[in-house]
Protein backbone atom coordinates (compact mmCIF):
# COMPACT_ATOMS: atom_id res chain seq x y z
CA UNK A 1 0.00 0.00 0.00
CA UNK A 2 1.14 3.27 -0.87
CA UNK A 3 2.59 5.72 2.36
CA UNK A 4 -0.69 7.94 3.09
CA UNK A 5 -0.75 11.12 3.54
CA UNK A 6 -1.58 12.71 6.89
CA UNK A 7 -3.79 15.65 7.04
CA UNK A 8 -3.11 18.50 9.51
CA UNK A 9 -6.07 19.75 11.70
CA UNK A 10 -6.67 22.34 9.06
CA UNK A 11 -6.66 20.61 6.16
CA UNK A 12 -8.90 18.43 7.91
CA UNK A 13 -11.27 21.58 8.63
CA UNK A 14 -12.02 21.95 5.08
CA UNK A 15 -13.21 18.73 4.11
CA UNK A 16 -16.97 17.71 4.23
CA UNK A 17 -17.56 14.86 6.87
CA UNK A 18 -17.56 11.61 4.50
CA UNK A 19 -14.13 13.02 3.32
CA UNK A 20 -12.69 12.46 6.82
CA UNK A 21 -14.63 9.28 7.34
CA UNK A 22 -12.93 8.24 4.13
CA UNK A 23 -9.78 9.86 5.46
CA UNK A 24 -9.94 7.54 8.81
CA UNK A 25 -10.93 4.67 7.44
CA UNK A 26 -7.44 5.00 4.77
CA UNK A 27 -5.48 5.41 7.80
CA UNK A 28 -7.20 2.90 10.03
CA UNK A 29 -6.52 0.37 7.04
CA UNK A 30 -3.18 1.99 6.50
CA UNK A 31 -1.95 1.27 10.24
CA UNK A 32 -3.29 -2.14 10.23
CA UNK A 33 -1.87 -3.08 7.32
CA UNK A 34 1.55 -1.79 8.70
CA UNK A 35 1.01 -3.70 11.89
CA UNK A 36 0.61 -6.74 10.19
CA UNK A 37 4.04 -6.15 8.25
CA UNK A 38 5.65 -5.24 11.10
CA UNK A 39 4.62 -8.39 13.11
CA UNK A 40 5.67 -10.73 9.92
CA UNK A 41 8.88 -9.22 10.38
CA UNK A 42 9.40 -9.78 13.53
CA UNK A 43 8.19 -13.06 13.58
CA UNK A 44 10.81 -13.65 10.81
CA UNK A 45 14.10 -12.17 12.84
CA UNK A 46 12.80 -14.78 15.58
CA UNK A 47 12.81 -17.62 13.70
CA UNK A 48 16.29 -16.70 12.20
CA UNK A 49 17.08 -15.85 15.54
CA UNK A 50 16.19 -18.98 17.11
CA UNK A 51 17.83 -20.97 14.40
CA UNK A 52 21.33 -18.91 14.24
CA UNK A 53 21.10 -19.92 18.23
CA UNK A 54 20.15 -23.54 17.32
CA UNK A 55 23.21 -23.71 15.43
CA UNK A 56 25.69 -22.04 17.70
CA UNK A 57 24.03 -24.43 20.81
CA UNK A 58 25.04 -27.60 18.53
CA UNK A 59 28.33 -26.32 17.43
CA UNK A 60 28.79 -26.32 21.21
CA UNK A 61 27.41 -29.85 21.59
CA UNK A 62 30.02 -30.93 18.66
CA UNK A 63 32.97 -29.09 20.56
CA UNK A 64 31.87 -30.95 23.98
CA UNK A 65 31.34 -34.21 22.32
CA UNK A 66 35.03 -34.44 20.37
CA UNK A 67 36.75 -33.41 23.55
CA UNK A 68 35.51 -36.00 25.94
CA UNK A 69 35.76 -38.62 23.18
CA UNK A 70 39.26 -37.03 23.02
CA UNK A 71 40.34 -38.25 26.40
CA UNK A 72 39.83 -41.90 26.84
CA UNK A 73 39.66 -42.15 30.52
CA UNK A 74 36.28 -40.28 30.65
CA UNK A 75 34.99 -41.53 27.64
CA UNK A 76 35.18 -45.32 27.74
CA UNK A 77 33.52 -45.61 31.37
CA UNK A 78 30.67 -42.82 30.00
CA UNK A 79 30.05 -44.79 26.63
CA UNK A 80 30.10 -48.40 28.34
CA UNK A 81 27.95 -47.53 30.65
CA UNK A 82 25.59 -45.08 28.01
CA UNK A 83 25.39 -48.78 25.56
CA UNK A 84 24.25 -51.03 28.69
CA UNK A 85 21.83 -48.74 30.22
CA UNK A 86 20.19 -46.86 27.29
CA UNK A 87 18.68 -48.15 24.10
CA UNK A 88 18.19 -46.34 21.14
CA UNK A 89 16.40 -46.44 17.81
CA UNK A 90 17.80 -48.61 15.36
CA UNK A 91 18.81 -45.93 13.16
CA UNK A 92 20.43 -44.01 16.83
CA UNK A 93 22.42 -47.18 17.23
CA UNK A 94 23.62 -47.05 13.68
CA UNK A 95 25.06 -44.16 14.02
CA UNK A 96 26.33 -44.22 18.01
CA UNK A 97 28.24 -47.65 16.19
CA UNK A 98 29.76 -45.63 13.20
CA UNK A 99 31.31 -42.99 15.75
CA UNK A 100 32.64 -45.66 18.14
CA UNK A 101 34.09 -47.25 15.01
CA UNK A 102 35.56 -44.27 13.45
CA UNK A 103 37.34 -43.33 17.07
CA UNK A 104 38.54 -46.96 16.95
CA UNK A 105 36.24 -47.68 20.18
CA UNK A 106 34.49 -50.42 18.09
CA UNK A 107 36.04 -53.26 20.03
CA UNK A 108 35.61 -52.01 23.46
CA UNK A 109 31.64 -50.68 22.83
CA UNK A 110 29.06 -51.93 21.25
CA UNK A 111 25.09 -49.99 21.30
CA UNK A 112 22.41 -52.52 20.98
CA UNK A 113 18.92 -51.38 19.46
CA UNK A 114 15.80 -51.44 21.67
CA UNK A 115 13.25 -53.83 20.50
CA UNK A 116 9.97 -52.65 19.32
CA UNK A 117 6.77 -55.25 19.20
CA UNK A 118 5.28 -56.15 15.92
CA UNK A 119 2.13 -55.18 16.03
CA UNK A 120 -0.82 -56.83 16.39
CA UNK A 121 -2.55 -58.03 13.14
CA UNK A 122 -6.22 -57.46 12.35
CA UNK A 123 -8.80 -59.81 13.40
CA UNK A 124 -10.02 -62.92 10.63
CA UNK A 125 -13.31 -63.41 10.67
CA UNK A 126 -13.26 -67.30 10.86
CA UNK A 127 -12.81 -68.67 14.02
CA UNK A 128 -10.30 -71.52 13.13
CA UNK A 129 -7.67 -69.02 12.64
CA UNK A 130 -8.67 -67.37 15.76
CA UNK A 131 -8.57 -70.96 17.76
CA UNK A 132 -5.58 -71.89 16.47
CA UNK A 133 -3.52 -68.31 16.91
CA UNK A 134 -5.28 -67.79 20.33
CA UNK A 135 -3.92 -71.49 21.42
CA UNK A 136 -0.54 -71.16 20.46
CA UNK A 137 -0.41 -67.48 21.83
CA UNK A 138 -0.72 -69.42 25.35
CA UNK A 139 1.65 -71.84 24.61
CA UNK A 140 4.53 -68.74 23.81
CA UNK A 141 5.58 -66.58 26.94
CA UNK A 142 4.85 -63.14 26.21
CA UNK A 143 8.09 -60.69 24.53
CA UNK A 144 9.52 -58.50 27.07
CA UNK A 145 8.77 -55.31 27.20
CA UNK A 146 10.85 -52.40 25.31
CA UNK A 147 12.96 -50.43 27.60
CA UNK A 148 12.13 -47.12 26.88
CA UNK A 149 14.29 -44.77 24.41
CA UNK A 150 16.24 -42.29 26.56
CA UNK A 151 18.23 -39.31 25.41
CA UNK A 152 21.62 -38.96 27.03
CA UNK A 153 20.25 -35.77 28.35
CA UNK A 154 17.48 -37.13 29.94
CA UNK A 155 19.64 -40.37 31.68
CA UNK A 156 21.60 -37.47 33.68
CA UNK A 157 18.60 -35.46 34.41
Amino acid sequence: MDELKILSRKDLKNLSSEEIKKHYKEYQDYLKTQLTINLRDKAEFEVIDKNNKRKKINHALYIVAAELLSNPEFAIPFLKDLSSKTRFTERHTNDLNLLMESKGLDKVIKFTPCQIPEKKKTKDNSKSKDDATSAEQKDEKAPEEPKSVETPTESKA
